[in-house]
């Protein structure tokens, strides 16, 4: 894998959420499988179970009016409902919010693609990405200048003569991998997530709701869009290179007193 950087681990990391997923060619009769994958998924640590209907909007021709149509989706969940693998007939995702390294989260993508591929003999993939949100909480003497990199703190309040002022950004750029994006944003009020990740299912009670005007997030994906044969080795290679990407982004974005806030240490032989 090509790494850009020595490994990296926060011990007191800011990030609250990381989502893998990867789009296939759509198996309709996914719904056949899922009590094999239940069974496989419950002994490997995944014992909660449950499912929905999400709608789902189809163009079905440039410039109509989407069509809303009900998609089915099946979450299995760890015992403490904060690491989830969630299928549907179009995509399998891995999402968490207790992540050590990049080296666990890999293993449970490994072992969910494995698991899911077993029993439903996938044929494409579509899209392979990877996001990572970060919360940075200041806490009372402190400024966004002592967590965020020059660039992304926008203008000076007292120059233009405003106050209360808040920032945020959007950047896109391709890479040799993908597209990556990334989004500087405070928090909604009553929810520390994007706004698109409100109301997912991973248990936050760990945590308490962030001060209102004393935190921001930092969001980051990295996604290949492409379409190719499902082979589990290439996926996961390809993940390691989108991580790659998050990788030099983030540290492009945050200070190095902000690392050393939250207790940065560098691992030999791992992919944090």
């Amino acid at each position: 894998m090509k790494r850009s950087h020595p490994p990296l681990k926060l011990p007191r990391s800011p990030l609250i959420y990381v989502v893998a997923q990867v789009n296939i060619s759509a198996v309709v009769a996914i719904e056949r499988y899922v009590p094999e994958i239940q069974e496989k998924l419950r002994k490997s640590g995944f014992p909660s179970y449950s499912t929905a209907q999400v709608p789902e909007f189809v163009f079905e021709t440039p410039g109509a009016r989407p069509v809303i149509s009900p998609l089915s989706r099946f979450e299995f969940l760890d015992k403490e409902a904060r690491t989830a693998i969630v299928l549907t007939p179009k995509s399998v995702a891995v999402h968490t919010n207790q992540y050590a390294t990049f080296d666990d989260f890999h293993a449970i993508i490994a072992m969910a693609l494995e698991t899911i591929h077993s029993a439903a003999s996938l044929q494409l993939h579509e899209r392979i990405g990877l996001r990572y949100v970060d919360l940075l909480e200041l806490e009372a003497d402190e400024e966004l200048k002592d967590y965020l990199a020059p660039h992304l703190l926008g203008y000076n309040h007292a120059s233009i003569g405003v106050s209360k002022g808040v920032f945020s950004f959007h950047f896109e750029g391709n890479t040799p991998y993908g597209r990556l994006v990334a989004r500087h944003y405070a928090p909604p009020i009553n929810n520390m997530l994007p706004p698109d990740l409100a109301g997912i299912s991973l248990n936050y009670g760990y945590r308490s709701e962030p001060s209102p005007g004393r935190a921001t997030l930092l969001d980051f994906d990295h996604a290949a869009d492409f379409k190719g044969d499902f082979v589990i080795e290439e996926i996961l290679e390809t993940l390691e290179n989108l991580h790659d990407g998050l990788d030099v982004i983030f540290r492009d974005s945050v200070t190095a007193a902000a690392l050393k806030k939250w207790g940065r240490e560098n691992v030999a032989g791992s992919k944090s």
